[in-house]
Formats: structure tokens, C-alpha cells, sequence
């Protein structure tokens, strides 16, 4: 449950969907998103789980992905992505935001968004450096977050992952072990 008691998967669809949905997007509350279940010998089985908070300021909105969690045996099948498009087509955010460790999370952000930052080709601009620091610094209290590199040192303390999760592209698989240092902890925005 959000904040406010209400799940946006909890709202039904039509008038009262808007209507809730204008409300999120002007109090920039937190959004609790449960994917079907289906049923299974063992009883149900969740496919992933997902929170986003919306997060207005005075010339952006940010739309950012707190956490997802999808179960193994879903995973690699695009529930991510998918969830990410709907969503961003639901609230219209200027930005998607993610503070990460992983090289898999980048890319679905990267097939959900026209452009990502920071990135292997270019330094971001001016708009997304204070995107940024408005997440790290304002939202998340990152206190060793760089706006340039939008890279924080340590910010985690360790690995967050049992088994390091590896990218399916060369390029970002490569950058990533040579930007992050997983087992210091550091954690990357990413602004898309």
C-alpha cells in the first residue's frame, strides 16, 4: 500500500482511475503496483512487484522507480519494461528516475526511455544534472553523490545482489564494471 492507503492497481478502471491519478500526480505520493497472480501448486505466485513515487518540482516532474522485484522464473521476458511504458504513459512524468547497481535495470530503463544519463557516449545536460541532483541529494539524501558522473560512492555499503546481475549488451556490461564498484556499494541515478 501507498502512503495514502491507496494502491494504484487498486483503483478501478474509468472516471475513478482519473481521478486518483490527477491526485497522485499533484501530491506526489507513492504508487504500489502488484502484478497478476496466477495460481500454482504451491498456491499463488507472484510475477513482480513494483513502487514509483512521483515527485513534482518547480520546472519537472520526476517519475521515480523505488524498487521492482519480479520473480526468477519471470524474469528476461520484458515485465519490466512493460510495467515501466505503462506507467510512464499513465503519468506523463518528464523523467524516469532509478538509483541502481544494475547493468539489467539500466537497460530496461533504456528500452522505456528515448534517451538515458549518464551514458557511455556523452556528458548529461544541464537539465538532467539538476534532475539528478533534485533525486540523489534532495529526494534520496545521497551525500557522496557526483552531478556529473551521477554516481554515488558507497552508497549502499556492499553488493545489494546475491549473484551479480550481468547486461545482455556488451557495451553497457563493460562500462558499468569499469563505473561501479559493487562491492564498496556505489549506486547509480539514472535519469531517462
Amino acid at each position: 500500500r501507498c502512503r495514502y492507503g491507496i494502491g494504484y492497481s487498486d483503483i478501478a478502471v474509468g472516471k475513478r482511475k482519473s481521478i486518483y491519478r490527477r491526485l497522485f500526480r499533484r501530491l506526489g505520493i507513492r504508487i504500489f503496483y502488484r502484478a497478476a497472480c496466477r495460481r500454482c501448486r504451491g498456491g499463488m505466485v507472484r510475477r513482480q512487484d513494483a513502487i514509483f513515487d512521483f515527485w513534482n518540482k518547480d520546472l519537472f516532474s520526476v517519475l521515480y522507480l523505488s524498487g521492482i522485484i519480479v520473480n526468477p522464473t519471470h524474469q528476461g521476458k520484458g515485465i519490466s519494461s512493460s510495467l515501466l511504458g505503462m506507467v510512464m504513459e499513465d503519468f506523463n512524468p518528464q523523467f524516469l528516475a532509478a538509483r541502481t547497481q544494475s547493468p539489467v535495470m539500466y537497460e530496461s530503463i533504456m528500452r522505456s526511455c528515448k534517451q538515458v544519463y549518464p551514458n557511455v557516449k556523452c556528458s548529461p545536460p544541464a537539465d538532467i544534472v539538476e534532475a539528478g541532483r533534485f533525486v540523489a541529494q534532495d529526494k534520496l539524501g545521497m551525500s557522496t553523490y557526483d552531478p556529473e558522473s551521477m554516481l554515488g560512492v558507497g552508497t549502499y555499503g556492499n553488493c545489494l545482489y546475491g549473484k551479480e546481475p550481468v547486461s545482455k549488451t556488451d557495451t553497457v556490461e563493460h562500462w558499468f564494471k569499469e563505473t561501479i564498484n559493487l562491492q564498496r556499494g556505489d549506486a547509480m541515478i539514472v535519469i531517462g
